[in-house]
């Protein structure tokens, strides 16, 4: 009997310290199930996101120096090269800072220069592939995203302000979606070609998961669920196809850069997943027929 109290006292402790810190496990699992906690967690990692692309690439170029002057002499002069690179990575840097920052012209500003430069980067290292191509314009979509957002609503002529930030944002959303319906079609893992060569259920539901969530941003339905979808679908996809961190050394540097670059264009659709579609969408249709 002794024994069983003694038992009993010395559990009695444990079983209210187990039940302190479930209860504390329901408080964070409720703050994190919180909508606006969510959006509040989005709309903050969404621009760090974005601009990580930018600053890997800038120091990339810093600290591969010579060998990136060196691919750059079979289209350009050294001089030429060296300015190129030296540009490129400061104005990388510079927009990357000013991407984060709370100051609406410098992060639009910025938005504006960095979507030329990612536009401009396929031309100037001679990539001729497609996907590089396509890849530019997404992440383009998530610049001008952005853009849309730091332009300020509380000055004079709301409407025309309004109108034009929602221009911009559907701009952003198509853009963004062009990399997901090249990858639904073309892609050999979850697209249409690798289903048409392999067909199999997986396959199936990865086609119409991917083209029915590209389908949805880009039109501006079920927005935040669907651009959630696309986050974690390209999470998954930037984790299984650029594991820079275990592949040979000459494969490195641009497997780096692509999955810094997926990083980015998910920043894209945390914003958008944060903000919503803006006026020019089918949620915006809708709301006004309400």
């Amino acid at each position: 009997m002794i024994d069983s109290d003694t038992d009993l006292e010395v559990s009695l402790p444990i079983v209210n310290t187990l039940q302190g810190q479930c209860a504390r496990v329901e408080n964070v699992f409720d703050t994190i199930m919180c909508k606006k906690t969510q959006k509040e967690c989005l709309r903050r990692w969404g621009p760090r996101l974005l601009c990580t692309t930018f600053v890997q690439d800038s120091l990339d170029m810093i600290l591969n120096f010579a060998t990136i002057i060196n691919t750059l002499s079979f289209a350009w002069t050294s001089p030429i090269a060296c300015s190129i690179v030296f540009g490129l990575a400061s104005c990388q840097l510079a927009g990357a800072y000013f991407l984060v920052s709370r100051d609406h012209f410098r992060v639009k500003t910025a938005c504006y220069f960095l979507a030329f430069l990612v536009g401009a980067r396929p031309w100037i290292f001679s990539l001729s592939e497609g996907l590089h191509f396509v890849r530019a314009i997404t992440m383009s979509g998530s610049l001008f995203l952005l853009a849309s957002l730091a332009i300020p609503r509380d000055v004079g002529r709301k409407q025309d302000v309004a109108g034009i930030s929602d221009a911009i944002q559907l701009v952003g959303r198509v853009f963004m979606t062009t990399l997901f319906f090249v990858e639904a079609i073309v892609s050999e893992y979850g697209g249409l070609h690798g289903l048409l060569v392999a067909p199999s259920l997986l396959g199936f539901v990865g086609f119409m998961a991917l083209l029915g969530a590209s389908c949805m941003v880009c039109v501006g339905f079920k927005t935040q669920a669907s651009a959630l979808v696309l986050a974690f679908i390209l999470l998954l996809a930037s984790l299984w196809m650029y594991p820079f961190w275990w592949c040979a050394a000459d494969q490195r540097r641009v497997l780096m850069f692509l999955f810094f670059q997926t990083i980015s264009i998910t920043g894209g659709l945390f914003l958008l997943a944060s903000h919503g579609p803006g006026g020019f969408s089918v949620e915006a249709a809708l709301r006004k027929q309400v």
